[in-house]
């Protein structure tokens, strides 16, 4: 007899189960699903861009297909006077503020440690959280 224990062997055990992992196939269509429905807005107002309106009032009735809005896009001074003081005396003025901007937030949020400097990123990277605003949609 010996003085030390034999332990009964265990008995064989399945493997568990391994989770499938649905990433592979459910990222794209969840990816594709979103982008189309954060663009189908975007969309159908310029398909309804192009909607025979037998007045001048909008409907969400379809009475179909024409160029009669694209052809006259020019015919109305107010339009074009809007368009050029957006382009020519807003949109330089804004890019150059927006930069200017931008580039010193940039600086100190990546060179200096001040406090509050978490609540500055949130604040700055908003934008990114809520991506429906670039696409003018309300958050």
């Amino acid at each position: 007899m010996s003085a030390f224990a034999v332990e009964p062997e265990p008995e064989p055990t399945m493997p568990p189960l391994r989770k499938r992992h649905r990433g592979p196939v459910f990222l794209p269509i969840f990816s594709l699903g979103m982008i189309a429905y954060l663009a189908l807005p975007v969309f159908v107002m310029i398909l309804y861009g192009f909607n025979d309106i037998p007045g001048e009032r909008q409907t969400f009735h379809f009475y179909g297909f024409t160029l009669h809005w694209w052809r006259d896009i020019f015919a109305n001074p107010e339009l074009n006077q809007a368009l050029l003081t957006s382009v020519i005396k807003v949109a330089p003025a804004s890019a150059l503020v927006s930069t200017f901007l931008g580039t010193l937030a940039g600086l100190a949020i990546g060179r200096y440690v001040y406090r509050g400097r978490s609540v500055v990123n949130f604040v700055i990277f908003l934008a990114i959280a809520c991506p429906r605003s670039c696409l003018g949609r309300r958050c």
